[in-house]
């Protein structure tokens, strides 16, 4: 991944990243989270979401959501300047196919060296810090609501999450899964994976992100 600044004026900047798919597999529908002290106001060849202050997620549009190997996707963006120090990072969103297709939850949280006693301390953070806004207004009412306060305080503070994996789902397709959780018919794995594929989500992160709130938050 390489970034040009084409322009600079001081209070912004216009500026070209490109991401370059330097490995043997395709990345399928890119994202990237891109950390900076400045504003973006404007960007094209993508779309962009600000989720906090100083944290946003690009997106690929579409017809550019795939890279091949050797192959690269440029996208540039404006930004006004807040301060002298830019202090800029990145992160791509790529969830290879190899790394949960086909696997449990459990499977790829033990490849990454998460244990189950690190992700029940995480939804019990989540349970509690969410847990004052949950209503009760029936059986189906309550789940649905119990479980949507849990997901959209994963969703608002992802950092929490201490798999990589399911870290960079929520990061990519938080606002997806909550959409997605008003429709869930029966709050079963099927009904909730095929409620997160109904809103886009490709079908192996969808049975990971399904597997993950049947097992821990259901």
């Amino acid at each position: 991944m390489s970034e040009k600044v084409e322009s600079d004026w001081g209070e912004g900047y216009a500026s070209t990243i490109t991401i370059l798919n330097t490995g043997n597999t395709v990345l399928q529908d890119w994202a990237l989270e891109l950390s900076m002290n400045n504003t973006i106001e404007n960007i094209w060849n993508a779309s962009v979401e600000n989720y906090d202050s100083s944290n946003y997620i690009i997106s690929n549009l579409g017809y550019n959501q795939d890279i091949q190997p050797g192959e690269s996707v440029s996208f540039g963006y404006i930004a006004n300047r807040k301060s002298n120090t830019d202090n800029m990072s990145y992160e791509l969103l790529c969830i290879p196919e190899t790394a949960i297709s086909g696997k449990s939850i459990q499977d790829f949280l033990l490849e990454e060296g998460v244990s189950k006693a690190e992700m029940d301390e995480c939804i019990k953070y989540a349970r509690e810090e969410s847990s004052k806004e949950i209503s009760t207004r029936g059986a189906a009412g309550a789940i649905k609501s119990a479980v949507k306060k849990v997901v959209k305080y994963l969703v608002k503070h992802v950092d929490v999450i201490p798999s990589k994996t399911v870290r960079k789902a929520f990061k990519k397709y938080g606002n997806k899964i909550i959409s997605a959780l008003d429709t869930v018919e029966t709050w079963t794995w099927y009904g909730i994976a095929r409620a997160l594929t109904a809103v886009g989500i490709p079908d192996s992160v969808a049975d990971a992100i399904a597997d993950f709130i049947v097992t821990w938050i259901l």
